[in-house]
């Protein structure tokens, strides 16, 4: 199945912007750095999807940068880079330029809930078989699928969480990734939580058959939310 939207699809119009939008939007160091990296053609495999921009950018390190921008009606909404800073870096001030500059070299794309939600059941394992083995790191996440009612064994989750402390290593924007992270396992205990699946949930954490530790879990998702919105701001304020 293609993940590429057909010709005849009309897409979600992004609201016009210019380079002073940019340049108000990140600072001035982090557009004149992006500027360079702009002219000098760092940004590739750009694609939108609705309201989001997403490309690569080759950068300091090995690794391409993931870049990403989505807009709303007012203009850009938010921005997010897998660089340190993680946002309002010159990653996103050379994609947004690279937009300005060649809007028709972005490919449409659909978004992923629409892609997934028109796969079947063969090609959505055929589609996880073929990520698994790109990313082994990720099999790990099969292994957090529950149904309501049965129960799962605590020591994943608390093996997530270990994994996230020592994968993260002790570089700039590590507090960040792990960050990301706790707020990964988090998400999935609000998905048992929806459901009001909260053995599930509660046993994430601690052995726990009553739903009352729902709050507790809670007030640890709240707090990682915290820590990791903190790390945000701390990137801004130091760039």
């Amino acid at each position: 199945m293609s993940l590429y939207k057909a010709k005849e699809t009309k897409m979600t119009t992004i609201p016009t912007i210019t380079e002073e939008d940019v340049r108000d939007y990140v600072g001035e160091g982090s557009f004149q750095r992006g500027q360079k990296y702009f002219r000098d053609d760092r940004i590739f495999d750009t694609r939108r999807a609705g309201m989001t921009l997403k490309a690569k950018c080759e950068g300091s390190r090995s690794t391409p940068y993931r870049v990403e921008v989505t807009f709303d009606d007012a203009g850009i909404a938010d921005t997010d880079c897998s660089c340190p800073i993680g946002g309002y870096c010159k990653h996103v001030v050379a994609l947004l330029l690279t937009w300005l500059s060649e809007p028709e070299e972005f490919i449409e794309q659909q978004d992923i809930d629409t892609i997934l939600l028109q796969c079947d059941k063969d090609e959505l394992i055929t589609l996880i078989k073929q990520m698994l083995r790109r990313e082994p790191d990720l099999e790990y996440l099969l292994t957090t699928i529950s149904k309501i009612g049965i129960s799962i064994d605590p020591q994943i989750y608390r093996k997530q969480v270990d994994m996230a402390y020592r994968n993260a290593g002790d570089e700039w924007g590590a507090a960040s990734e792990i960050a990301d992270e706790l707020l990964a396992i988090t998400e999935i205990a609000d998905s048992f939580a929806e459901r009001h699946d909260y053995t599930s949930e509660c046993k994430r954490i601690v052995p726990c058959e009553s739903k009352s530790c729902k709050y507790s879990l809670r007030f640890i998702a709240s707090m990682s939310k915290l820590v990791a919105s903190a790390s945000v701001k701390m990137r801004q304020i130091s760039f």
